[in-house]
């Protein structure tokens, strides 16, 4: 069965649980535990006693041994327990010299003493220092984790200051931090101590530290370390700000992009609905008005004929050149409304486009369009009106190719040699193609249109 792994980030709590163990580290094999060491030492007193009492002169320097217990017990309980084994030794020794009545001469007590001394002194000591040097280190880790875990702003310095005075046994600190007041912990005199907070940005702040003392090395190294928790602590404040900053205009621009789209296929709409409109009127103007007029001008003619060789009244003519005239106009309406020529393709259609231009004196005018059977209605319109716009906006140019690409999925419109241009109709085009999710890319003499077209089954 396979197994689930679920990250998580850690908690406080848990962080403050790693910091106990990190900061227990080595951690103490069975047989270096304290119990095992202390009974090892008490069993080596004892041996070495009874090595002693077994036999031998005060000068073979069996007593010398003492020193391995005496280390053993000063280095598990520190400078206290190193004296009290050393004593220890000696008070062994003594017995040994009574119960034996060994005659020891004072430079051999002396030497003796000393030595046990020394082990117990200098190992207890340097035991001392250890743990020491283990509990300032578990402080920094909890510091440092307390501070990566902050989360109000005014919490940091307050932490800061009164971690540090932990740490050192300080008489008062004050942590500055640029962005934010200065908070104190305990009282500062004219003596103090100040370490630079440095970011990555440059200085971030300061620490004041009164100690009450001089600082030792090792303090400057413990004020140094904290420095640098601060400073990672404030950059990480400000990766979180402009992270948060970040996913808020990230939201936004993702909402203007959704109203944006809707608003584009909204106008898409608009348009799609307009150029139906178009049709509608431009059907109501062939089928309808124009079928009228064409009435009228017929029934003008058989008046004309009924009249016969009668000279028709010179009103009947004007009318009828009129009404002519005005049949034309409207047939011209319709076709500029929507074109005929689209029931018979998108190719038909924008040969008939082509021809206008070559009439206009573009004489280099290439249609190269697959009629594919498929495509959507909107998109025959979208793309007739967008070559419409094309070589409307173009005043002059050497050469103008319509072509289909990417077996039809795109509709390419080139003009090379391009002198004159329609800015406000060039403008149409564009918002056109915007909608549509087409590209128009302009040059010094050239202009580039790129529409997409949808098949009919995609809707």
């Amino acid at each position: 069965m396979p197994s689930h792994v679920r990250d998580q980030a850690p908690s406080p709590h848990d962080a403050a649980r790693i910091a106990a163990n990190v900061a227990s580290l080595p951690v103490r094999r069975w047989v270096e535990r304290r119990r095992v060491v202390l009974l090892a030492a008490a069993l080596l007193f004892a041996g070495v006693f009874a090595l002693r009492m077994a036999g031998g002169d005060a000068t073979d320097g069996i007593d010398l041994l003492y020193v391995v217990p005496v280390s053993l017990v000063a280095l598990e309980l520190g400078l206290p327990g190193g004296a009290a084994a050393a004593a220890l030794a000696l008070a062994l020794l003594a017995a040994w010299a009574l119960a034996t009545n060994a005659d020891l001469a004072a430079v051999g007590v002396s030497a003796r003493a000393v030595a046990y001394a020394a082990v117990g002194l200098i190992a207890g000591r340097f035991s001392d220092r250890m743990r020491e040097g283990q509990t300032r280190h578990r402080q920094l880790l909890d510091t440092g984790l307390a501070v990566s875990h902050l989360t109000r702003d005014g919490d940091l310095p307050a932490n800061v200051a009164r971690d540090i005075r932990v740490l050192l046994g300080a008489r008062g600190v004050a942590v500055e931090l640029d962005d934010g007041p200065t908070v104190s912990d305990g009282t500062l005199g004219d003596d103090v101590e100040r370490v630079a907070i440095v970011a990555r940005k440059g200085r971030a702040g300061t620490l004041t530290v009164d100690a009450g003392r001089r600082l030792s090395d090792e303090d400057r190294t413990v004020l140094g370390i904290v420095a640098v928790q601060v400073a990672v602590a404030a950059d990480n404040r400000q990766v979180l700000e402009l992270e948060r900053e970040r996913t808020a205009i990230r939201t936004e621009l993702g909402e203007t992009r959704r109203r944006l789209d809707e608003r584009s296929e909204q106008i898409r709409r608009l348009m799609l609905r307009h150029e139906a409109e178009r049709h509608e009127v431009a059907d109501q103007l062939h089928e309808d008005a124009a079928q009228m007029l064409t009435a009228v001008l017929l029934g003008l003619r058989a008046i004309e004929r009924e009249l016969g060789s009668a000279p028709a009244p010179e009103t009947l003519g004007a009318v009828r050149s009129d009404v002519d005239a005005t049949l034309r106009s409207l047939r011209d309406l319709a076709v500029s409304l929507r074109p005929p020529s689209l029931s018979l393709g998108l190719r038909a259609a924008l040969e008939g486009l082509a021809d206008g231009a070559r009439e206009r004196g573009i004489a280099a005018v290439t249609i190269a369009v697959d009629d594919a059977t498929d495509l959507a209605p909107e998109d025959e319109a979208l793309a007739f009106r967008a070559v419409e716009d094309a070589i409307g906006a173009i005043g002059a140019a050497g050469a103008v190719r319509v072509a289909t690409r990417g077996g039809g999925e795109r509709l390419a419109i080139d003009v090379d040699d391009l002198r004159d241009v329609d800015a406000d109709r060039l403008a149409v085009l564009h918002a056109r193609l915007e909608l549509a999710g087409g590209t128009l890319e302009r040059g010094d003499a050239t202009l580039r249109a790129v529409l997409p077209l949808r098949s009919a089954a995609s809707f």
